[in-house]
């Protein structure tokens, strides 16, 4: 494959999400949630809601989840207000409208199982050795899991399984004990990625090619728009009637309405080659957004009763000035979006931190509604648990308290570096009655408590590397207790890769891209991409 090819398919499997759909105002909602009620949000989506460009990844590998997306620091900004807030998050990179239905196929790879199944017996029953010893692996019960096939069967001699890794569909993260549901979904369903790298990205951009990838995306719209329809519908249809949908928009992805690209290719004198001019075509798409998500609104409210669709309509207003500068020569230092500006090409034209905060901001006048802390509320977070959709709970036994015990929550899974602290916040747990007094940290999941604290938010860094659960526990004023365990991976760059096996080993990147496929990956790669010479186009200012 050549150096251009590779990356395109990188830049195409990358550069997710956009400014497909744009959201309009919904009806007015209640001015604030009543102080210390329970709530559930439930993020769904895209990369956009994932968190991509926001940094310090967690979860299932590709997905690029991050505690620092906008619906995240929306979750804390609650708990701040002194809400117990659980939010389960589902959103994942390059996810479309089916992946919200359906189960997601992301890779497969080949696991040695000689030690468990080699000498089984049969074929068949090395496979099933293969799963009891869970030879393919999740941290993420519930979330993400593996189908199991045989590679090749030696008897007594060899034996490998082919482990197909899926995503589960993110709906079932969704039921009547959910608040809110937030997303951001439609850029891929209209291949954003393509419109992202023959638009923008110096290396691939043409005019013609950038024409061509908007033309076909504007011939989506209206099989977005019944996609949208579907899915709001299926998320009404599992959730109580006075809960809520929250879809946000996108925000512009060119500081400049009009931005002209210009070919030189096969120029001849007093000739010019062809002009497309990308920032007004890709601003007229998103403005053709507004439609799509406009109609698909009012038909999902009009299926009947069930929980309101709202949009935030705001983004753009409020990135305006901060979006990308799309010229080669160009950039915007009040951007909050990432232009080319990161090695991890997941995170070009993605939200900065930044970006996420100014997000997240937009939702604070919701007024989500939640329930009074107590008996209910806990059974009700009981029932998502018994289901194996808590996002925080990845590992054995999950959630485990008697029926009025109090409730534990923790805001993982966890990813850091060696020495370097990570916060760890139980604002989500809560008492059926009383109050919450203690909370018990067992931060290696050895049944030992470690630290015992008043307060639900601590900081702890792991001094050596640990891959596994960690518990919490936590006690009322009748001494009743609950606890909950989560998945956490710390390394001595930040990613879950096994450092012999890291393209960087000395710097987090979970997603192991490498662009020009020399076996360096981008995230250390002084050279990570082909010179953006851009065969032939030159901008017009």
């Amino acid at each position: 494959m050549t150096i251009h090819a590779r990356l395109t398919a990188a830049l195409l499997a990358a550069v997710t999400a956009g400014a497909a759909l744009a959201a309009v105002p919904g009806p007015a909602r209640a001015a604030a949630t009543t102080s210390g009620d329970a709530i559930t949000l439930v993020q769904l989506g895209d990369s956009y809601s994932a968190g991509n460009g926001a940094g310090e990844y967690y979860g299932p590998a590709d997905c690029y989840r991050s505690h620092r997306s906008w619906a995240a620091q929306y979750a804390r900004w609650l708990s701040d207000q002194g809400q117990h807030v659980t939010l389960l998050t589902r959103a994942c990179n390059n996810a479309v409208t089916a992946d919200v239905t359906a189960p997601r196929h992301l890779d497969a790879r080949v696991a040695d199982a000689t030690a468990v199944g080699a000498s089984a017996g049969s074929a068949e029953a090395a496979l099933d050795a293969a799963r009891a010893a869970d030879v393919c692996g999740t941290r993420y019960p519930g979330d993400e899991y593996f189908e199991y096939s045989v590679a090749w069967y030696v008897p007594h001699v060899s034996f490998a399984v082919t482990c197909d890794r899926w995503l589960a569909p993110q709906i079932d993260a969704v039921g009547p004990d959910t608040d809110a549901v937030m997303l951001t979904l439609g850029g891929n369903d209209l291949g954003f990625p393509l419109i992202v790298a023959q638009c923008f990205v110096p290396a691939l951009r043409s005019p013609a090619g950038c024409r061509e990838r908007v033309a076909q995306a504007r011939a989506a719209e209206q099989r977005l728009q019944d996609d949208l329809v579907r899915v709001l519908g299926a998320l009404r249809a599992r959730m109580r009637p006075d809960a809520t949908v929250v879809v946000v928009s996108y925000p512009y992805l060119s500081s400049r309405p009009s931005f002209v690209l210009r070919s030189l290719v096969d120029l001849v004198p007093f000739v010019g080659g062809d002009t497309y001019d990308v920032g007004a075509g890709i601003r007229q798409l998103g403005d053709e957004g507004d439609t799509v998500g406009r109609t698909a609104v009012q038909r999902a409210n009009a299926l009947g009763a069930g929980p309101e669709v709202v949009f935030v309509d705001t983004v753009k207003a409020r990135f305006a000035g901060h979006e990308p500068d799309p010229s080669f020569t160009g950039e915007n230092p009040d951007r909050w979006i990432h232009e080319l500006d990161s090695p991890i090409l997941f995170e070009w034209y993605h939200p900065t931190e930044r970006g996420h905060l100014e997000a997240s901001t937009l939702l604070h006048g919701l007024g989500v509604r939640g329930r009074t802390p107590g008996v209910a509320a806990a059974q009700g977070r009981a029932r998502l648990d018994a289901q194996g959709l808590d996002g925080g709970a990845a590992g054995p036994g999950l959630h485990r308290a008697a029926p009025e015990a109090p409730y534990a929550w923790l805001d993982g899974p966890y990813a850091g570096v060696v020495g370097a602290p990570l916060t760890l916040d139980a604002r989500g747990s809560f008492a059926a009655s009383g109050s919450v007094t203690s909370y018990a940290w067992d931060f290696d999941g050895d049944g030992t408590t470690d630290l015992t604290t008043a307060s639900p938010v601590v900081r702890h860094a792991w001094g050596g590397g640990f891959d596994g659960f960690m518990t919490l526990q936590v006690t009322d004023t009748s001494g009743r207790t609950g606890s909950v365990t989560t998945a956490v991976v710390v390394t001595d760059d930040g990613d879950p890769v096994p450092r012999d096996a890291d393209v960087c080993p000395d710097v987090a990147d979970a997603g192991q891209e490498d662009a020009d496929g020399d076996g360096v990956g981008d995230a250390c790669d002084p050279t990570p991409l082909p010179a953006p010479a851009g065969g032939g186009v030159i901008d017009e200012q």
